[in-house]
């Protein structure tokens, strides 16, 4: 297949996926800007580095897996400190979408989507999800020296692993953000792993880095525990 098909079917790929999972038009500047200039970075280095794979015939959870690959590395250059591939372990967390979108792409368009491939899919998902938060937790402890961040870290883990009734929750905060205001800021504010949010702390992580000012991460990771524990503790009581 030649470089321009290929490009164009994956583009139009990613672009009717994000339309119909997410609701974000990625044709459109006015709904969202940055995203529409992040998915133009994205989609160039899907569409060249999808094409290297599909002509070596590497099977898309061998993509997937490599995806889950650099999560680990990524996450493990911020829990033991190497300060010397922070940027590397910012660029990979920064570039998740990339593996992501080809994975899907080429088990399209060769016929080779599976049930396990979307497990797998998803669970790179939540790697990613869980690699950054960890990622953000030790970067501010390195420099504060405050267990209470790692205490924070993994009470926001426990409160996942014993949220017996997730279904009901997602539905619970879906029915009420359309409904309150307080709900809607509740929902701005929580981690959930989206790409604008995922970015805003990848930057938090590097002007820290740069400027040597650790506060805003620290208030960042308290934040995200009162929000996860709430969310959960509601969803355990009802």
């Amino acid at each position: 297949m030649r470089y321009a098909i290929f490009r164009k079917k994956c583009f139009n790929d990613v672009i009717k996926k994000y339309k119909v999972d997410h609701k974000i038009d990625l044709k459109s500047w006015k709904t969202n800007p940055y995203i529409k200039i992040k998915y133009l970075y994205i989609n160039e280095i899907s569409a060249f580095a999808g094409l290297i794979f599909y002509k070596l015939n590497i099977s898309p959870n061998t993509i997937t897996l490599a995806n889950i690959f650099f999560a680990i590395v990524a996450t493990i250059i911020f829990v033991f400190n190497f300060e010397s591939f922070y940027i590397l372990g910012l660029l990979i967390f920064f570039s998740k979408n990339i593996f992501d979108n080809i994975d899907g792409f080429i088990a399209r368009i060769t016929n080779k989507t599976s049930r396990f491939g979307h497990k797998l899919d998803f669970f790179s998902g939540i790697i990613y999800y869980y690699g950054v938060l960890i990622s953000l937790t030790f970067h501010s402890f390195f420099q504060s020296k405050d267990l209470n961040l790692i205490y924070a870290l993994v009470l926001i883990t426990l409160s996942d692993l014993f949220n017996i009734n997730k279904t009901k929750n997602k539905q619970f905060i879906k029915n009420q953000i359309k409904k309150k205001f307080i709900y809607k800021i509740y929902n701005f504010f929580n981690y959930d792993g989206r790409t604008t949010k995922t970015d805003f702390i990848l930057l938090i992580i590097l002007l820290e880095k740069k400027s040597n000012d650790f506060d805003f991460s620290y208030y960042l990771i308290i934040l995200f525990l009162i929000i996860k524990l709430s969310r959960n503790l509601y969803s355990i009581i009802k």
